[in-house]
């Protein structure tokens, strides 16, 4: 999971014309990554899924 921060940088670098290889290597993430978050228009939120009880 990446951060707000990482996010807006992966916006901002994108819309400077900087190509996703380029933005992966920068940032130390897969260009497969980068994509995905290009092409989110908000940073997607993460919920845990609870585990049934045992007992």
């Amino acid at each position: 999971m990446i951060k707000k921060e990482e996010w807006v940088m992966i916006k901002s670098f994108h819309q400077q014309g900087i190509s996703k290889s380029e933005i992966g290597r920068i940032l130390g993430i897969d260009r497969k990554t980068v994509n995905r978050y290009v092409k989110s228009e908000s940073l997607p939120e993460y919920k845990r899924k609870s585990k049934p009880s045992i007992l």
